[in-house]
């Protein structure tokens, strides 16, 4: 066991992470393992879903960071849900989170949410802020990811926040974001992004709509579906180098699609996607299929498909619904293939993939820390991993996977006894599905074209 590389060791502890008594176990054998433990325990910091003990964990974890640096850069993914309505909220944002953040030098990603949508940020305590800009100036941070927020005085605050990271961020990501109306014809301050790859935006409001920051090098856009109800972008967006050379596009289809109009979206047109090569497309198979057959339509107006050198379709399946798995049936998933047919026979790519993903939200009690770090008797039930939930994935290639080639082993990592019944229902219906689609594909002459993968994915609860 001493001959085996570092690098195994900590590969099988990451899979043995929501097993509390084997990496209870582990901890124990020796200082070695003790320390790889700690690697993986103490990787994310999480405040705010666990309220009642939230103030407690934080200080003894300030205790633990201040006696050991070691322990601190463990830390690389922070996330913060930030209540101010709650009793707790005052004492952890003015006292204990701006030390214990300013004490944790390698975090390489943040996630700040507001509690309640259309908060000031200029609301927050300064030594908040100051050590929310600390934290941002390491060279290992890399992904920002802001929800909920209003930024006034032409959102001066946000671009203190990016002038932190200018130089290491990769992503950014803006969530039902908003700003205040610009009062004066000053030219206001921004920052150039120069080594962002990825934007994300969800929400019309989220786009700035006057010169905040520059991305002459992104490459990779998630945008938001424009509704009908939603009413008109501001205005043009205003990034320099954005969108007019980005390769690739994400979409996310929704129940709230279904109303989508090209004409209420004043940030991006037709001549917007002039370089767009690689399309994917994420989509809620939930509730009913009009929604992303009527956006399907709506992209085919916008894009370019001819042009297109590949295409991901995500087909997104909920395993937590109120009654079980929660998806389409037969006649849904047959409306999406047709709608998406006429879009694969445009489009110049060799072969598409289509993905199902089976989605599996953790359990609020087994939600990630701020645990009792002192504690390795009850380490956190889940894998610490890293802020983006890990999928067990298909083979990726041309190579499509079988109908039975089903990894048992890694639906048992995800999957407990109490849903192997779920488990079973949706490896059926999903094979079912593909079969089905399979063969109205190979209908149209698309058979040598579309190839079909399934995945599961063990998903944090999104706040």
């Amino acid at each position: 066991m001493k001959e085996l590389p570092v690098e195994i060791l900590d590969f099988i502890l990451k899979y043995l992470f929501p097993d509390t008594k084997a990496i209870k176990s582990c901890s124990l054998v020796c200082r070695e393992w003790s320390q790889l433990v700690q690697r993986h325990l103490f990787n994310s910091l999480v405040v705010g879903e666990d309220e009642d003990h939230d103030v407690d964990r934080c200080r003894r974890l300030l205790e633990l960071v201040n006696e050991s640096q070691n322990l601190a850069r463990h830390f690389h993914h922070v996330r913060l849900l930030v209540s101010f309505d709650s009793p707790d909220w005052l004492e952890l944002g003015r006292d204990i989170l701006p030390e214990l953040l300013s004490r944790l030098p390698e975090v390489r990603s943040l996630k700040l949410r507001s509690g309640s949508v259309q908060s000031a940020y200029s609301q927050l305590p300064d030594g908040f802020r100051l050590s929310l800009r600390h934290m941002l100036s390491s060279p290992s941070f890399e992904k920002l990811d802001l929800w909920g927020w209003v930024f006034v005085s032409s959102a001066k605050n946000l671009v203190e926040l990016l002038q932190c990271c200018q130089d290491s961020l990769a992503s950014l990501g803006l969530s039902l974001i908003s700003y205040d109306d610009k009062s004066d014809n000053s030219e206001p301050p921004y920052v150039k992004l120069h080594k962002l790859k990825e934007i994300r935006f969800l929400g019309a409001g989220s786009f700035p709509y006057y010169r905040i920051f520059e991305t002459p090098n992104v490459n990779t856009v998630f945008w938001p579906l424009h509704r009908s109800n939603e009413g008109h972008c501001r205005s043009t967006l205003v990034l320099q180098g954005f969108p007019d050379l980005v390769p690739h596009w994400k979409f996310h289809m929704h129940d709230g699609c279904e109303g989508v109009d090209i004409r209420m979206c004043k940030a991006l047109q037709a001549s917007s996607f002039a370089y767009i090569h690689h399309l994917c497309l994420a989509i809620d198979c939930y509730t009913s299929s009009n929604f992303a057959v009527h956006a399907i339509a709506y992209l085919r107006q916008l894009l370019p498909v001819a042009q297109l050198d590949s295409i991901t379709i995500e087909c997104l399946v909920n395993c937590d619904g109120p009654h079980g798995p929660d998806s389409w049936d037969h006649q849904h998933w047959g409306l999406l293939c047709d709608s998406l047919i006429p879009v694969f026979q445009a489009c110049a790519a060799e072969y598409i993939t289509l993905i199902f993903q089976v989605e599996r939200c953790e359990e609020a009690g087994d939600s990630i820390g701020p645990h009792d770090p002192s504690d390795l008797e009850n380490p956190s039930p889940r894998q610490p991993g890293d802020t983006n939930p890990q999928p067990v994935e298909a083979p990726v290639g041309p190579e499509e996977e079988s109908d039975d080639n089903w990894d048992e082993d890694s639906l048992q990592y995800i999957y407990n006894e109490n849903v192997e019944t779920d488990t079973q229902s949706v490896k059926k219906q999903i094979a079912e599905t593909r079969r089905m689609m399979r063969s109205r594909f190979d209908a149209a002459g698309l058979g040598e074209v579309v190839q079909m993968h399934t995945r599961f994915l063990l998903h944090d609860v999104e706040w």
